[in-house]
């Protein structure tokens, strides 16, 4: 996640990519709690976030309070494109990957990993150990590097969507 004062500000970089080797959903929902802290507005990029936060909260009844508050601060950027913001370059699209390179220079051309269903396709590889050693070494930096630029992606939106506003 980018950590941001206001839009377009960012002030931190935070990440977490669990272990595949052990079921780490108990740590990712601690983990969110710590980084998204309390107050401000999380900005998404579609349901899946929220799908999740539910998930957790059901699996973990103990912080099932704590994750509805963060399910409440959620903004997703793709209702604002679906109902409020059209350009040409979108082609009737509003996914990331089609509203980021209408928008800002930024694109997911140079990643090994540049889409969701390939990144939870790996994820899943590494689970089931058909990806170990070094390659899972480096399929878990790909991970990494797909998930900051989603992130950052959304953060350029965002200041996108704010600084047409005005």
């Amino acid at each position: 996640m980018h950590v941001c004062t206001a839009p377009g500000e960012v002030t931190d970089h935070r990440e977490f990519l669990a272990d595949p080797s052990c079921d780490q959903r108990r740590e990712l929902a601690e983990r969110l709690l710590q980084d998204l802290e309390d107050h401000g507005s999380i900005i998404v990029y579609s349901s899946f976030e929220k799908t999740v936060l539910n998930g957790l909260a059901e699996l973990f009844p103990d912080l099932r309070d704590r994750l509805q508050l963060c399910v409440s601060r959620l903004f997703d950027l793709e209702e604002a494109f679906t109902n409020y913001f059209y350009h040409p370059d979108f082609g009737g699209r509003t996914s990331i990957k089609a509203t980021l390179p209408a928008l800002v220079d930024l694109t997911y051309d140079r990643l090994d990993i540049g889409d969701g269903d390939t990144a939870m396709s790996r994820f899943a590889q590494m689970l089931r150990g058909e990806i170990s050693g070094i390659d899972a070494d480096a399929t878990r930096q790909a991970l990494l590097k797909y998930c900051e630029q989603d992130t950052l992606g959304m953060m350029l939106l965002h200041k996108v969507l704010v600084d047409h506003s005005r």
